[in-house]
């Protein structure tokens, strides 16, 4: 019988869970359960132990009571250390972005998790540098003389893991997930080169900017809100995401230049073009 901590992963062949179960495994330390919503889908084949938890559906609807479920059991029986990710544009700016409806039921979970009293650890995430591969997110909307705050979700086992093995230094304490503070122009540059493309990314004028916010279309209106809190509260003079705290719990963290070298998704996506 093994006597490796026991480290148990949900959402494992989603984009964050998968890293770190990934990041766990390779590190060798623990003993990795994995759980999954789904465990017909390819990325499911690669676990021995894969239990569900139901369609993606049914657990967007469900997510605050099951996480609450899940902070409940983990208090019955003992866990010594719940890591989370919540929804950065909500806790971090407290009611000022409280109309974003993404996120809300993560956020209420993070609440429930810190008046439980379990040792826990919230990683704040921000934008993915993943999303710019997806064609409905390719186009890139932003003021002028913006910068997104991104980091490589395929490296977000990164700062879990520091986390996990080092539970004295980060029990109690948040997690900022940043690689860099990219400008408009760097990713225009950047992407443009990567991809031989220069239509990915369109600076916005100050009144196409607020123009959006009179659309009728709700994914629109909710990408303002989104947009606004990067242009508003994350810019590098004085953004909710601290690079220098990142970078203490993931010093390997890429910045966008080097996520298009090295990142295989990104590569693969080239390719595809």
């Amino acid at each position: 019988m093994s006597s490796k901590q026991v480290v148990v992963v949900f959402g494992a062949t989603g984009s964050q869970g998968g890293s770190g179960a990934n990041y766990l495994l390779e590190d060798g330390s623990f003993a990795v359960r994995v759980v999954t919503r789904n465990a017909d889908s390819a990325s499911a084949q690669v676990w021995s132990l894969y239990p569900t938890i139901g369609d993606m559906i049914k657990m967007q609807a469900a997510e605050v009571p099951q996480g609450k479920a899940l902070i409940n059991a983990a208090k019955a029986v003992g866990v010594q250390h719940f890591v989370w990710s919540p929804f950065e544009r909500v806790v971090l700016c407290g009611t000022r972005m409280s109309r974003i409806s993404m996120g809300k039921q993560k956020t209420a979970v993070d609440d429930y998790l810190k008046a439980s009293g379990i040792p826990r650890t919230s990683l704040y995430t921000s934008a993915y540098m993943e999303h710019l591969i997806r064609p409905i997110s390719a186009d890139l909307k932003m003021p002028e003389g913006s910068c997104v705050p991104f980091f490589s979700v395929d490296q977000m086992g990164g700062w879990a893991l520091e986390a996990i093995k080092n539970p004295d230094k980060w029990i109690g304490k948040d997690m900022h997930l940043i690689g860099e503070h990219v400008p408009l122009t760097k990713l225009e540059r950047v992407l443009a080169k990567s991809t031989g493309r220069k239509d990915v990314v369109k600076a916005l004028t100050p009144e196409e900017f607020e123009a959006m916010g009179k659309s009728e279309d709700p994914f629109v209106k909710e990408l303002l809100l989104n947009t606004k809190f990067y242009f508003e509260k994350c810019q590098p003079e004085n953004s909710l995401y601290d690079l220098e705290l990142a970078l203490r719990g993931y010093p390997q963290a890429h910045d966008f230049e080097a996520f298009v070298t090295y990142s295989k998704r990104f590569k693969n996506f080239v390719e595809s073009l």
